[in-house]
């Protein structure tokens, strides 16, 4: 793991780790990067996930001591450890037992980079709803680009105005209800891009924008080599 972006601590407690937590899973000899989810543990002896797919592909990996990497997040704060598969077995379900961990890694998500996207989205700003698309977001913030087409009225959007937007983030049902003030405003003939700072965002909205950050920090790692 990369360590120089991680703090440490040692557990010696119930880690933060709840039943259902999404874990995104790295299995030595394994390239693909794998999601699986927490079923259950057992303090400072081992923790039970959900076997990941696609089982014909890494079943022949899932064998006692090899290697792994568990990554999730709990309160928008990215968890990471080393440890090594236990077992695994198919019946009456197919489970994963891992090793507990004695060291855990973790930073907060804030360290994210900006990521570039285009995730189609609504924005409301002084009762005017446009269609427009989030072309990069991050941890505290998004930008949202509006395009503008001959004989359209440009909206008179300024710094600091609330804007509430509904964005269509992949894998996450529905659309996601962000609500924020104006940052910096760019403007030209053909669109409007806004610098758009999170002010209140539930939860829930929270955790899938940190899960959509992370997903594809490791789908970039793993497509570059990193």
């Amino acid at each position: 793991m990369e360590s120089g972006k991680y703090d440490f601590m040692t557990t010696g407690k119930r880690i933060s780790l709840d039943i259902g937590t999404k874990i995104h899973l790295e299995i030595e000899g394994v390239a693909i990067p794998l999601e699986s989810y927490m079923v259950g543990m057992e303090p400072d002896n081992y923790i039970i996930l959900k076997t990941p797919r696609p089982y014909p592909t890494i079943k022949q990996k899932l064998y006692q001591g090899n290697q792994c990497i568990v990554k999730y997040i709990f309160q928008g704060t990215v968890f990471a450890f080393q440890t090594k598969i236990i077992d695994s077995i198919s019946q009456p379900f197919r489970l994963l037992f891992l090793e507990y961990p004695k060291i855990i890694q973790h930073h907060d998500l804030r360290d994210y980079r900006r990521i570039d996207c285009v995730i189609p989205a609504r924005i409301v700003v002084k009762d005017e709803e446009k269609m427009a698309a989030v072309v990069d977001v991050s941890k505290r913030g998004c930008r949202v680009q509006i395009q503008i087409y001959p004989g359209d009225r440009v909206p008179s959007i300024v710094i600091n105005d609330e804007v509430s937007l509904w964005a269509k983030f992949p894998g996450v049902e529905g659309d996601l209800e962000i609500h924020g003030r104006v940052r910096n405003i760019r403007k030209s003939r053909h669109e409007m891009v806004l610098g758009v700072v999170y002010q209140e965002i539930p939860r829930e909205a929270q955790e899938k924008i940190a899960e959509y950050l992370l997903s594809v920090e490791e789908l970039f790692k793993n497509r570059t080599g990193g």
